[in-house]
């Protein structure tokens, strides 16, 4: 007894020393810089008019900079079955005016909805540092490396097509779930349960509610409610440059969504191929708590779809591609409400924009290049182009709508020396549309990744 009690503890032990020898920590840097510059003022029409109301203005440039950091603890399996991951975030205030609402960088003080008045109501801004526990969740896992399983639970980043966090900022987005996934061979179906989510710069979490946030995107007047999100999805991927992901969602007396991505790459020789990319996102309003929207007098269920057709040539280091998109119905409005910080997978969702306005139709046009084999590893350009086409009703005209945006990004990322780790990152968009969201955006990001163990 005494012996298989020993072997017992020993087998415990040795468990717990591989677990412990497989856990990895590291510290994620990141220093941001954000240059929003909005090219008209913007009024809110529940504010007054007068100028030295400034509280009710959108300011004409939203400026941070700051310093983040994240502290990322990914656990080793305790008897080859269970173990913990978490994460650490926090933002440093280097400079942000106290009387601008932001960028995302820092935490800002907001527009709130007023109960008993029936409104938006509106505080002063003011920028400042904060941290958070982003990440902190069990995690199980069974089976093989040709037949496995994972079963998550707790607060975590997730990555589908319907429910995904942003990394945009300092510090990214995360969601409160449980997620569970079977793998076999290129076949993958998973699922999961969220109940809530925490935006960039939040440190709590919060259920999903409105009335953050309506199909019309008016954003007072959605009636509040309480839900969660459940999905299930499947995916095909062989590693061989093609597969296809399906996936759909239901918010319970909100909304649902459906999400259809298939993907083939075509060889045409050792360093020329094409790829031809295609997303379908399909959105109803599911009951009491989403607004209903106007068509042709009559108030209706939100009703919006949105589909997207890519094809990118890829010659040695350089990539040409070009897209389509359309929009069917409303305005595509793909958050669950709340704090949830979803976005589209489509190539028309840029930089700042996502052209995904009432039956609008959208071109892109996207360079790539690696100046690798020209002896500068490390080095990656980008640049692309979307117009966008949309009509608006006003009183019984029917007015035609141009939006577009120009992205470029430039990278470097030092491959060795004492600065192997560093990469460093450019970011300009200049945005036109109708009415006043024209603007001017300039971003800088230096990421800097450190092993701790």
């Amino acid at each position: 007894m005494i012996a298989a009690d020993a072997q017992a503890e020993g087998y415990v032990g040795d468990s717990f020393a591989k677990m412990m020898d497989d856990t990895g920590v590291n510290l994620e840097l990141r220093n941001f810089y954000f240059n929003r510059d909005f090219r008209k003022k913007q009024w809110d029409d529940d504010c007054p008019t007068s100028a030295s109301i400034t509280s009710c203005r959108n300011p004409d440039i939203r400026e941070s900079w700051a310093q983040g950091a994240r502290l990322n603890i990914e656990s080793g399996y305790f008897m080859d079955l269970i173990g913990i991951d978490a994460a650490w975030y926090g933002s440093l205030k280097l400079q942000g005016k106290d009387d601008k609402w932001g960028s995302g960088a820092l935490r800002t003080s907001t527009k709130h909805y007023d109960k008993v008045k029936d409104k938006i109501a509106y505080v002063e801004a003011k920028q400042k540092s904060y941290d958070k526990l982003g990440q902190v969740f069990l995690k199980t896992r069974f089976g093989d490396e040709s037949l496995n399983a994972h079963i998550n639970a707790g607060r975590m980043f997730m990555d589908t097509g319907l429910l995904n966090d942003s990394d945009s900022r300092v510090t990214p987005s995360t969601t409160q779930a449980i997620y569970a996934d079977i793998n076999w061979d290129a076949f993958t179906l998973y699922g999961f349960s969220s109940d809530k989510a925490s935006t960039k710069t939040q440190s709590g979490f919060h259920k999903y509610k409105g009335p953050e946030y309506a199909a019309d995107g008016v954003t007072e007047t959605g009636r509040e409610g309480d839900w969660k999100v459940n999905s299930i999805g499947a995916s095909f991927d062989t590693g061989e440059g093609y597969g296809l992901n399906v996936q759909v969602a239901k918010a319970k007396d909100y909304k649902k969504m459906d999400y259809l991505n298939a993907y083939y790459t075509l060889g045409i020789s050792e360093d020329t191929s094409i790829l031809f990319d295609g997303y379908y996102y399909k959105g109803k309003g599911d009951g009491k708590y989403l607004k209903k929207v106007e068509h042709n007098g009559k108030l209706k269920e939100w009703d919006s779809k949105l589909w997207n057709l890519v094809a990118q040539l890829k010659v040695s280091d350089l990539k040409f591609a070009v897209s389509y998109q359309k929009v069917d119905g409303d305005f595509y409005d793909y958050l669950w409400g709340g704090s949830d910080d979803n976005g589209l997978m489509t190539w028309n969702a840029v930089q700042y924009w996502d052209f995904n306005n009432k039956d609008e139709k959208s071109w892109m046009a996207r360079v790539d290049y690696d100046f690798g084999n020209l002896g500068l590893p490390g080095l990656n350009f980008m640049t692309r182009y979307v117009k966008g086409e949309y009509h608006e009703q006003v009183g019984n005209t029917k007015k035609t709508r141009h939006e577009w945006e120009r992205d470029t990004d430039l990278s470097y990322a030092f491959q060795d020396g004492a600065l192997k780790g560093l990469t460093v990152t450019l970011r300009n968009a200049t945005f036109r549309t109708y009415g006043t969201d024209s603007l001017n955006e300039n971003r800088l990001i230096v990421d800097y990744t450190i092993a701790l163990l």
